[in-house]
């Protein structure tokens, strides 16, 4: 009854009924203690009292004083999936700024080096007037998870004024935000890469436990990947007739049993062939691999800017693990999320449901 019951909210929710957006991190700024001055990330830091954070009526102000001097604050963010909240919104106001001196505006710790700048001094709208502007994550190529944000201000005469109402990440934006993209929706451009009965090579020396029994084959529309014993493993590679340039994200569909998790990868992705290329990734790691026995989809983005070469890993936690894949997809947006990839369903009603039967209701309910 569970399953006829979340495929009926699923069905209404891929129906294009809107619902509300849903929120992960956001702060309406009831007060600003999570936000901490950061005078170290600055060469011209002003001195101590020509800086601070006010909260009147549910706004912040990270105001600075001084012409040309800046100030940056930051906060933890306790629910930073940008996968599941792929939208960072903020409604400002900046008053009195001069942006020569402004480093940026929005900054977030995404674990890459250095982290992402999201709204520069270019991006930004110092009018002094209120703007809602949407940052799309994964078009700003921002990994999971986000751990904390920062936020810039800046003074071109006595005073400069960063006012903030709200700042969140959303899994959409709202429809009056700034900076919505105008291109359609969907994942753009798509190519299925080749790898079922392609010629795949087994590398023992690619990894530390190699398996004694191992094989690869093809079956019914998918390419097979099978370590018998656990506690082994083995790694595959496939090099493709040429690079595939232009894409942003890649989608393995697959089904596995029996395998062990991790940060080694499942599926890695490499601009050149031989093992060591001057790009590559770990694009699916064993550790997001569902080894339940359904078939699955996962997707992340890429990191490199051509895709030459695949390999595959399996490494088993018992005997008779095994990788199905029955395909690879280079998109250049992210690819839509399909009911079948995150609910398991069967087509048709159940016998028990041919007929409706009325339900006798609490008298209040009626």
């Amino acid at each position: 009854m569970m399953r006829i019951i979340s495929l009926l909210v699923a069905g209404v929710l891929l129906c294009g009924v809107r619902t509300p957006a849903e929120d992960g991190f956001r702060d309406d700024f009831d007060d600003a203690k999570q936000w901490e001055a950061m005078p170290d990330w600055l060469a011209n830091d002003p001195p101590a009292g020509q800086y601070g954070t006010v909260v009147q009526d549910g706004v912040a102000d990270f105001w600075v004083r001084g012409a040309g001097k800046s100030m940056k604050y930051r906060c933890p963010v306790d629910d930073g999936d940008a996968d599941l909240y792929p939208w960072l919104i903020i409604r400002y106001r900046a008053v009195g700024f001069d942006l020569g001196a402004l480093h940026y505006l929005l900054w977030v710790n995404d674990q890459s080096r250095g982290g992402k700048i999201l709204l520069g001094p270019k991006d930004v709208a110092a009018d002094g007037q209120w703007h809602t502007r949407a940052i799309d994550l994964a078009a700003a190529n921002v990994g999971s998870p986000i751990s904390f944000i920062a936020l810039g201000t800046c003074s071109g005469g006595d005073s400069g004024h960063l006012y903030v109402d709200y700042i969140a990440l959303a899994d959409s934006p709202p429809p009056e935000a700034e900076g919505l993209p105008t291109q359609p929706p969907g994942p753009g451009k798509t190519a299925a890469v080749p790898v079922v009965g392609e010629q795949w090579q087994q590398h023992n020396d690619w990894l530390s436990n190699p398996g004694e029994r191992v094989a690869t084959r093809q079956e019914e529309g998918r390419q097979h990947f099978e370590v018998a014993r656990g506690g082994q493993g083995m790694k595959w590679s496939l090099d493709l007739p040429q690079a595939q340039e232009g894409f942003g994200w890649v989608s393995l569909r697959y089904r596995a049993e029996r395998m062990r998790g991790g940060s080694d990868y499942a599926l890695y992705v490499a601009n050149a062939g031989g093992g060591r290329a001057p790009e590559e990734q770990y694009a699916i790691t064993l550790g997001m691999i569902e080894d339940d026995g359904q078939w699955h989809t996962a997707s992340t983005r890429l990191t490199v800017s051509a895709v030459k070469t695949l390999a595959v890993q399996v490494q088993a936690e018992g005997d008779g693990a095994y990788l199905d894949v029955a395909g690879v997809t280079l998109s250049e947006r992210r690819p839509p999320l399909k009911l079948e990839d995150v609910l398991a369903y069967e087509r048709g009603w159940p016998q028990e449901m041919a007929i409706f039967h009325p339900l006798a209701l609490p008298e209040k309910n009626r």
